[in-house]
């Protein structure tokens, strides 16, 4: 240890498993199995991480198998650590999955997580990360003439897209009852799935559709008509551009007059 080094917080060991109170429901039953059989074969002090109030913050899974088990816990305290603590954490790491976050914040109160579970529940062919798009609204803009997303266009900008507010808790749904049309409109295009392919649920055509449902140009009865009437225009896409220049195409097919669904 070098001398110069500030000690912060001193690790202890307890068999006190009652002292500790959860911040909230993390629990991954897997994980936690996973951890018991590992602990029983080698246990290496790994220290969970509370504060002041003996409020879990990070190690959750780790108190629950040695509990489990009735091995000692260590662990170490800092002052003023919350929840949001929590959230900060796992963000930098790969423990919690966007589902993780929705069902936090759902289970301490934020009404638009809440709302988030309410709506997979009912589209359920819809995954979370679908209901994320159609509920934030697919917020537009224009790149070479179609409408794509802030998180779209971020992606083809840099490379990266992340579900914007999901983690921290400032999600918020621009309209629940478009929403709820948005997702009622993609369903009607369930009948077109082939075996391996179910173009209606993948996340480019969810977000492609967000957009185009935004556009008073855009009648999605017609676009339905027009896949029935020519299923072999209507294929599998690579990126939310693509779909809607796939749709372009087969809403202008032996039309006159050619439409564009530009802003």
């Amino acid at each position: 240890m070098n001398n110069n080094d500030e000690p912060i917080a001193m690790v202890y060991k307890t068999y006190n498993y009652d002292q500790f109170k959860f911040l909230a429901e993390n629990r991954i039953p897997d994980h936690i199995k996973a951890l018991v059989m590992s602990f029983k074969s080698r246990m290496v002090p790994n220290a969970i991480l509370c504060n002041e109030k003996k409020e879990i913050i990070d190690g959750q899974n780790r108190f629950l198998a040695s509990k489990q088990i009735g091995a000692p816990v260590y662990y170490y305290c800092i002052e003023g650590l919350g929840i949001y603590d929590v959230a900060s954490l796992n963000s930098y790491g790969k423990n919690w999955s966007n589902d993780d976050y929705v069902r936090m914040w759902a289970e301490l109160g934020k009404e638009e997580y809440k709302k988030i579970l309410d709506f997979c529940k009912e589209f359920p062919d819809l995954s979370l990360s679908n209901a994320v798009t159609i509920l934030s609204g697919a917020r537009r803009r224009t790149t070479s003439g179609h409408m794509l997303s802030d998180k779209t266009a971020n992606k083809y900008r840099e490379g990266n897209m992340k579900m914007s507010g999901i983690k921290d808790g400032s999600f918020v749904i621009e309209d629940i009852e478009h929403s709820r049309y948005v997702a009622r409109c993609i369903m009607e295009y369930k009948p077109f799935s082939r075996p391996g392919t179910q173009i209606y649920v993948q996340s480019a055509f969810v977000s492609a559709m967000t957009r185009l449902l935004k556009n008073n140009s855009f009648d999605n009865a017609e676009m339905v008509r027009k896949a029935q009437m020519f299923p072999s225009l209507f294929f599998k896409c690579v990126n939310a551009k693509d779909y809607i220049t796939m749709l372009e195409d087969l809403w202008n097919y032996r039309r006159r007059k050619q439409i564009r669904f530009q802003l």
